[in-house]
């Protein structure tokens, strides 16, 4: 009587782009004596890409508020119609994504934008620095102006949003939370809260997540 030897093998795939989306199909082939062949295809499935807060380890952005006139930086707002004209400035100098090390299959492009209050008025802004990154970094992203004009007695805040772009889709992060934006207090004109100040905000899918491109 023949005596069959069974064997086991397995096989890897490197994974790449370019089966996101794609629909693939299993087949296993057996070679056996005289050549004999027989076969057997497994049901299909497509290969889905996750959604970047699924694979970032960590991502936080380090912010500080700062008040300015013509003369340079200055520890509080106008306080008169005879002083000069004041106005502040949202500084993102620092920021760090993690994924543990590992490198992305293809990279994504960060930018940001900011939610600002001051008083019951409210805006949005962009800021115009971004990046594109395809394993663990820092980064910052410059600053903008969040006031045209400060007075000793107003009042403001700011929340981030954070854009992703990432395999043809964009997606849009908010921060886990905010400073004062809305009508609470974050910064105050009387120089509460600016200068030298570092805010660290984080951002995660579980909260974080505002809307996505898929």
């Amino acid at each position: 009587m023949p005596r069959w030897k069974v064997t086991s093998h397995t096989t890897h795939l490197k994974p790449q782009a370019s089966f996101w989306g794609e629909q693939m199909v299993v087949e296993l082939v057996a070679e056996g004596h005289l050549q004999m062949t027989s076969s057997k295809k497994f049901k299909s499935f497509v290969v889905r890409n996750l959604s970047p807060e699924k694979f970032w380890n960590k991502l936080f952005l380090k912010s500080k508020i700062e008040t300015y006139s013509r003369a340079g930086e200055d520890r509080s707002c106008k306080e008169s119609y005879l002083g000069r004209e004041h106005w502040n400035q949202l500084m993102v100098d620092g920021g760090n994504i993690s994924f543990s090390g590992k490198k992305l299959l293809a990279p994504l492009t960060l930018s940001a934008r900011a939610r600002l209050s001051q008083n019951k008025n409210h805006s949005v802004r962009t800021f115009y620095q971004h990046h594109t990154i395809d394993g663990d970094s820092t980064f910052g992203f410059g600053s903008i102006r969040a006031t045209e004009q400060c007075w000793t007695s107003d009042i403001g805040g700011y929340r981030f949003l954070l854009d992703v772009e990432y395999n043809g889709h964009t997606f849009t992060y908010s921060a886990n939370q905010s400073w004062g934006w809305g009508w609470g207090w974050g910064w105050g004109g009387n120089g509460d809260g600016m200068g030298g100040r570092q805010d660290a905000f984080r951002f995660s899918g579980e909260e974080g997540i505002a809307a996505c491109g898929f």
